[in-house]
């Protein structure tokens, strides 16, 4: 493991020469998961796939944000391993229990915009929503034109 232990340096060294501060979050990951892996492996691979997936998922009924943290840093380490080209397995994307957690962006349509920029025009207030009102007194005359 020591060979790991190396190799999570060099990992944190180059993050933080590409601009990410220090981490001690993923540091502390990246060690647990280096410790939960064999001593000896007899077909020369430092891990698996299957090996990265199943710590990522250790805790059944775990929050899907805490799998995600794990996986991720997993993730990460292996994909720099292997641009190395170290014989790892990389774990896929979206090997999580749930899919994104962001809300779904809703898309106005040009009515929609219409509306609300007529349910602006008839709201009181000093300052209207729409610019052909700005600078009118009640005559509908510009200031500038008296």
């Amino acid at each position: 493991m020591s060979e790991l232990s190396g190799l999570i340096s060099e990992y944190l060294a180059f993050r933080e020469a590409r601009g990410f501060g220090p981490n001690r979050k993923l540091e502390r990951l990246l060690i647990q998961f280096t410790n939960a892996l064999p001593p000896d492996r007899p077909d020369g691979r430092l891990f698996t796939q299957g090996e990265a997936l199943a710590w990522a998922h250790a805790r059944p009924g775990a929050a899907p944000a805490w799998l995600a943290d794990r996986l991720s840093a997993v993730r990460g380490f292996a994909i720099y391993l292997a641009g190395a080209g170290l014989p790892v397995g990389v774990p896929g994307t979206r090997q999580g229990p749930s899919g994104s957690r962001r809300a779904t962006p809703y898309l106005f349509t040009n009515a929609d915009v219409q509306a609300v920029m007529r349910a602006a025009e008839e709201l009181f207030t000093p300052l209207r929503g729409h610019d052909d009102h700005a600078g009118r007194d009640d005559g509908g005359h510009r200031d500038a034109d008296r």
